[in-house]
């Protein structure tokens, strides 16, 4: 779950409520400015628009740090590797020789 505010945050919670892990530093390259939206990726790691920082980051949750990010931190563009305000991000599986498997994307 994506906590829409700045420093933002994002969580796991359980079926009850309970929130398992959160992640959300306060200052520096890791803090978040209005994260809009999260997805568990299949190892593990979780996937963040971090819309206000014009990034798009993945979070180890092990280690609480971002370990990869597409998009410059606090600047907005629309050339290569540059992000305006991202607003929706897919995963693409790769296929058995590597390159993206589009057509196993799903869209819930």
């Amino acid at each position: 779950m994506a906590d829409y505010a700045s420093p933002g945050h994002v969580l796991i919670i359980d079926n009850a409520g309970r929130v398992l892990w959160r992640y959300g530093p306060a200052q520096g390259y890791g803090r978040l400015d209005h994260p809009s939206l999260a997805m568990a990726l299949p190892n593990g790691n979780v996937a963040v628009n971090d819309d206000y920082r014009d990034r798009v980051v993945v979070i180890d949750p092990r280690i609480n740090r971002i370990v990869w990010q597409y998009g410059h931190t606090d600047q907005a563009g629309s050339a290569l590797g540059y992000l305006n305000i991202p607003d929706g991000m897919d995963f693409v599986p790769a296929a058995a020789d590597g390159s993206p498997d589009y057509a196993a994307v799903v869209h819930p």
